[in-house]
């Protein structure tokens, strides 16, 4: 079950509402969600869907700045090349705007076989979405490296400072020694796609699955292929995963890269690394001075998989050394992985940076971490400043009604033991959910009532002293 969910900067949960019903499942159930808040006073949020033979690209749009309140729906037949009919569905979109139009990118795989086709960019106008006015697009598919070998992953960036044009680029997602940068003009109303040329950097390779305490299964670190990007004053900001080391000693590492696109040549070109752990999804933007802050996954033989941060500022010439943001707690047995992180600018603070990563959570899996990030007067570490209102809390579960599953959200204020119990109506005891120490902050568990009779069900909370229940109905 795939939820999103709205929270205000202290980490209170406004609203969680799930994926299929609000997008529907024509196309199956939508995957790969990216959200971005536009100056011009919306949210924006896509994902994309393939499922019953169909796929599509969905746009959601919030009617002003408040994202609890009405939004308008947009469906995009991922198959459709212009008014050409495909077979193909779109993976791992990417979100990108200028001052006048939205660009999704999606790498575009047949229905039949999953196949690769090709990488396609869509671009569609930001008069038409943020006025809840029908929406034409414009496709462009087929894109290719300089060398003539297909393109991959080619993202758009989001602009930052103003800008006519839009910006995009993509690595090898196996390893080479440059980077494609390209660039969109005249969007929305004629756009053109230009490639600006290969941008030379110092060799990459695919990065190693990478160690984690407790446990021999690795966790997937992905490819070279690059994760969002941040265009700001003449410059390109983007991060990926690479390979560090020889024979014994290969980790995975971070690349950051600072490119200006008027001249095609790299600025910045620095791996960043350490000793015997591997990082791994970093993902990079700048505040309005131009500083740099970069997070990412870490994780190694004597450290779970936890979220780290770091930074550059404009007058340094290197990257700072990291800073702990968010500890994990277990190990991760499935060895997957969220294949992103996030990092957004704050709208009403120029200094300030938002952003989220992948943590290994109690419950042997991967979860995200939210924090705020700024940096000191005197320029030295970028200070961590996560946002969380730890104060405890039940808040309840969502849906309710439900059936069969549902997710229990809740809140501790501080480390402990920590127990999650969940009661039919005779109050016999049908399930422990959690029966273990967390950290401090927010949680959540589901239940699954596959196996349940239809009814109401009792959950108590226990922790630290404090007690809470809540009340549940399982309607089949």
């Amino acid at each position: 079950i795939i939820h999103w969910g709205i929270y205000t900067k202290t980490g209170t949960n406004l609203a969680v509402t799930q994926f299929t019903s609000w997008w529907g499942t024509a196309a199956g159930t939508s995957f790969d969600p990216k959200c971005y808040y536009d100056p011009y006073g919306h949210f924006v949020m896509i994902t994309t869907s393939v499922g019953n033979g169909l796929a599509n690209m969905y746009v959601s749009i919030s009617q002003n700045s408040d994202p609890t309140g009405a939004w308008w729906n947009y469906a995009f037949d991922w198959r459709l090349n212009g008014s050409t009919m495909t077979n193909n569905w779109g993976d791992y979109p990417g979100l990108g705007y200028n001052d006048a139009a939205i660009f999704i990118n999606a790498n575009q795989y047949s229905i039949n076989n999953n196949s690769f086709q090709y990488a396609k960019v869509r671009v569609l106008s930001k008069a038409q979405l943020f006025s809840g006015a029908p929406a034409g697009y414009t496709d462009f598919i087929n894109l290719s490296n300089s060398n003539g070998t297909a393109a991959f992953t080619v993202k758009p960036a989001r602009i930052l400072s103003t800008s006519s044009s839009e910006y995009l680029m993509n690595t090898l997602p196996g390893g080479g020694n440059y980077v494609t940068l390209w660039r969109i003009d005249n969007a929305p109303s004629s756009p053109t796609l230009t490639r600006v040329g290969s941008v030379s950097i110092g060799s990459y390779g695919v990065p190693p699955n990478a160690k984690q305490k407790g446990i021999g299964v690795l966790i997937a670190t992905g490819d070279c292929r690059t994760q969002d990007l941040i265009w700001s004053n003449g410059y390109m900001y983007t991060g990926f995963s690479e390979q560090f080391g020889s024979r014994k000693s290969v980790v995975a590492s971070v690349r950051y890269l600072k490119i200006n696109t008027a001249t095609a040549h790299a600025d910045k070109d620095i791996t960043y690394t350490a000793s015997n752990v591997y990082m791994y999804y970093p993902a990079v933007s700048v505040d309005n001075s131009g500083n740099m802050f970069m997070t990412f996954s870490r994780s190694g033989k004597n450290e779970y998989a936890s979220m780290y941060e770091t930074g550059m500022l404009t007058t340094d010439g290197s990257i700072q050394p990291s800073a702990l943001v968010k500890s994990g707690v277990s190990k991760n047995t499935s060895g997957r992985w969220g294949d992103y992180s996030g990092i957004a600018n704050d709208p009403n603070d120029g200094g300030t940076l938002w952003m989220y990563c992948g943590w290994a959570n109690t419950s042997n899996r991967w979860a995200t971490w939210n924090a705020s990030s700024a940096f000191s007067a005197a320029g030295p570490l970028a200070v961590n400043q996560p946002k969380q209102d730890n104060a405890f809390s039940l808040k309840g579960n969502y849906p309710n009604p439900f059936n069969p599953t549902t997710v229990i959200y809740f809140t501790i204020p501080q480390a402990s033991n920590v127990k999650l119990t969940v009661y039919n109506a005779l109050g016999q005891v049908v399930g422990t959910l959690v029966n273990d120490y967390l950290n401090a902050g927010e949680h959540y568990a589901q239940v699954d009532g596959s196996d349940m009779t239809s009814g109401a069900y009792f959950y108590r909370l226990e922790t630290g002293g404090n007690i809470a229940t809540g009340k549940m109905l399982l309607v089949k």
